[in-house]
């Protein structure tokens, strides 16, 4: 974990709190409807475990709309990465500490151990600070360790506050229109070469982009 002077530890709390209330608020006051979500009841159904990836700038309301479903998520251990973890945890998530540049091997055993207990998986393959749409591979040796599914989701919104940071964090506004977007769920081979899992990487890379546009144009196009 990052370390926290004292007099930030206020600060952290009070934003933790502040983002726990922002989520639930936005999920009761904005109209939400679902793309996709017969991948994620088949799996449910067929008792598959999964792993929820979504871009970090997309994360805030389906973090609402799974809450409370012993879901494990990695979070990392920068300053930032506090304040979402505090928050999560409100809701209902079990969180580990780590990330690609920051005590990701210990979290992943974490991780792999968690599932394999049963709990549903959650990561945010682009984090903790970028680039923005990178997939780093840490998500796929997730998923072949547990033998999970890699399930895409997002959201889109039909109002909404960007912020000029790297990943252009996205708050949907009240009242909005929000549609929450799963892609095909993706089962990912043990015994991959390196050549492979770029190869991997790259179309997960292209179906989580062209879910975030599937989300975006049915916004646009097809909710009168």
């Amino acid at each position: 974990m990052a370390f926290i002077k004292a007099d930030e530890k206020f600060k952290i709390s009070l934003a933790a709190r502040l983002g726990w209330f922002i989520i639930l608020a936005l999920g009761k006051l904005t109209r939400i409807r679902y793309i996709g979500e017969e991948y994620y009841k088949e799996l449910e159904q067929r008792g598959e475990n999964y792993i929820f990836t979504l871009w970090h700038g997309r994360m805030l309301l389906p973090i609402y709309i799974h809450r409370k479903r012993d879901i494990v998520a990695m979070v990392s251990q920068h300053v930032d990465g506090e304040i979402i973890a505090r928050g999560v945890q409100m809701i209902g998530y079990t969180i580990v500490r780590g990330s690609s540049s920051r005590g990701g091997g210990q979290a992943l055993r974490q991780m792999v151990k968690i599932m394999k207990e049963g709990h549903p998986g959650a990561m945010m393959p682009d984090g903790p600070k970028g680039p923005r749409g990178d997939f780093k591979t840490g998500t796929i040796t997730l998923a072949q360790l547990t033998g999970a599914y890699i399930l895409p989701i997002t959201h889109a919104a039909s109002k909404a506050w960007v912020f000029n940071s790297w990943d252009r964090f996205m708050i949907a506004k009240p009242f909005s229109k929000v549609v929450i977007a799963y892609g095909e769920p993706v089962k990912i081979p043990r015994n991959l070469n390196q050549d492979e899992i770029i190869k991997m990487k790259k179309d997960l890379e292209r179906r989580m982009d062209e879910l975030v546009e599937q989300a975006e144009n049915y916004i646009k196009q097809k909710w009168k």
